[in-house]
């Protein structure tokens, strides 16, 4: 029994294993006859479909390859805006260093060009210039005369870092005042359509000033031109997020084609295995239609017959497989139901056994019921 069943489990692998590769052939010979369709055969079901899904994974494969496409130009993009607002970033940075440097070669301006413009800066200028002398003395002082004990010392130092501090205060609003003048000044001649009669007229001022107003002007030129392009590349990245979809993500896009991909392959997959089996085994294929072998007699070719040879070795082997599983399968339920049938006689045999035992006994009980009655019988007379 135990044989029996260890070859069935043998069989029964074996049978899968040839089953797979009767579906593969099937499949790969399905394929080919299907990729000899040029168009629909006259509107055939299996010819229609096999074209639609091909058309499917067709437009899903240009999909991803144009999101994925997109991803990197996105990439590209994002890129170069980096690079723009660094770019910038500097350029605002050096700007604010030119205003600084124009301001103050206005407010050290001795020619007087430019005293109109400077007057409003002018009590604030001298203001700051002298605290700043005043300060940078006082450090000075403090630095040098550091004699005495260690109180005088510390008392020293503690002075000294309070100077220095009110003393970078001081130098920084006066950057600050530089910055700001420069940049009023620059504006003031731009609105005025006067930069070329102005500022670049190195007749009428100093060359550090002309100098400065040329780097300004060069800088926000730049300044201007990074903005317009992130603003144009931003435009641009949002219609490429848009396209996207619903949630933006190009990675769900992505999956979602991929897994569309994959379910028409496994539909095709299955239209093959039709297709194939019911080229090569006409006799075996039930779902076999007669549009469906209308359309396999038109794609079939000579060339076909040693796939098709090989698919009947195949089906033929799993037949023998079957009928063998089904014999021994056939033998092991006649043991089975041979030993079933032992139990049952066996059953029968033990409760006739038990029958016949009851019985005996029965009949000892009657015999006592009977002596019982005649002595009762025996015993009235008496009365």
């Amino acid at each position: 029994m135990d044989e029996r069943k260890n070859r069935i489990e043998e069989l029964e692998k074996n049978k899968v294993d040839s089953q797979k590769a009767l579906d593969s052939l099937c499949i790969s010979f399905g394929e080919t006859l299907l990729g000899r369709l040029k168009t629909d055969s006259g509107g055939i079901k299996d010819a229609v479909d096999y074209l639609a899904m091909q058309k499917d994974i067709e437009a899903s494969n240009t999909a991803i390859n144009e999101t994925q496409e997109k991803v990197g130009k996105l990439h590209r993009i994002n890129d170069k805006i980096n690079e723009n607002q660094v770019e910038k970033r500097e350029r605002e940075d050096e700007l604010e260093v030119h205003f600084r440097k124009l301001g103050k070669a206005l407010m050290e301006d001795t020619s007087g060009s430019y005293s109109d413009f400077t007057a409003s800066y002018r009590i604030q200028f001298d203001s700051l210039v002298t605290k700043v002398d005043s300060l940078e003395k006082r450090s000075a002082d403090l630095d040098q005369n550091q004699s005495g004990n260690v109180f005088t010392w510390i008392g020293k130092n503690a002075q000294s870092l309070v100077n220095k501090s009110f003393l970078t205060r001081a130098q920084e609003n006066l950057e600050q005042l530089y910055e700001k003048a420069g940049e009023s000044f620059f504006t003031r001649e731009v609105d005025s359509n006067s930069i070329a009669g102005s500022i670049f007229e190195e007749n009428r001022t100093s060359a550090s000033i002309a100098a400065c107003a040329s780097q300004i002007e060069s800088a926000k030129i730049r300044i201007e031109s990074l903005s317009k392009d992130i603003v144009s590349m931003e435009d641009e990245k949002r219609e490429i997020t848009d396209s996207f979809g619903v949630d933006g993500s190009p990675q769900k896009r992505i999956a979602s084609l991929k897994n569309n991909i994959a379910h028409v392959k496994e539909d095709l997959a299955v239209l093959y295995r039709r297709i194939g089996a019911q080229a090569a085994l006409p006799s075996m294929s039930i779902e076999s239609t007669q549009e469906s072998r209308e359309l396999i007699e038109t794609l079939r070719a000579p060339e076909d017959e040693q796939v098709i040879e090989k698919i009947s070795q195949h089906a033929d082997i799993i037949n023998e497989y079957t009928k063998k599983i089904s014999k021994l399968g056939a033998s092991i339920d006649i043991d089975n139901e041979m030993a079933s049938i032992d139990k049952r006689r066996k059953s029968i045999d033990e409760k006739k056994e038990r029958i016949a035992e009851i019985e005996k006994q029965i009949t000892v009980l009657e015999e006592g019921i009977h002596d019982s009655e005649k002595y009762i019988e025996d015993l009235r007379k008496l009365l």
